[in-house]
């Protein structure tokens, strides 16, 4: 059997305790290592409204005339809102254009069956609730009609507004 010199005896050592340190300390892992980020979103209040009709044209009978109303018409506004919110309603100008100058008043108003209102220029609280998805609140209208003063011809109301705010 051949010795090894001292020199070799030497090299064979350090690598014997080169391995023997290796086996000893871990390596840095070679795996997926995690990272984190965050996610953020910012919502901000929401309240829409539509309705289901732009326009309502009336032709009242004589019937309609001598019983002072015309018929009953109804527009369904459908909200949809995440925070409380006031349905509010007013018209837009105090008289109609026509013949004659038939007052905002004769126009009346009633939400979801309640007593009938005189529509007015400034605005009046329809209904208050909180977040809703396309919730319908009815809303319906007559016209007040008087046969010694709505004198023949045609009459134009210029708009009445449904505003959807804040409480």
């Amino acid at each position: 059997m051949r010795h090894l010199s001292s020199r070799h005896t030497a090299a064979f050592a350090q690598l014997v305790l080169a391995g023997f340190f290796l086996l000893a300390v871990p390596l840095p892992s070679l795996a997926v290592r995690e990272s984190e980020s965050d996610f953020s979103i910012v919502i901000s209040e929401v309240r829409s409204l539509t309705l289901d009709a732009e326009s309502i044209y009336l032709d009242p009978a004589a019937s309609e005339l001598i019983a002072g109303w015309t018929e009953e018409r109804s527009w369904n506004a459908t909200v949809s809102a995440n925070v409380d919110w006031v349905l509010s309603i007013r018209g837009t100008d105090p008289t109609w254009e026509g013949p004659w100058p038939k007052p905002v008043g004769d126009i009346y108003w009633s939400y979801d069956g309640s007593e009938f209102v005189p529509l007015d220029t400034l605005p009046v609280e329809v209904c208050v609730d909180g977040p809703v998805d396309h919730q319908s609140y009815p809303i319906t209208f007559r016209i007040a009609l008087d046969p010694l003063e709505d004198v023949p011809g045609e009459y134009r109301y210029g708009y009445i507004v449904l505003e959807l705010t804040a409480p």
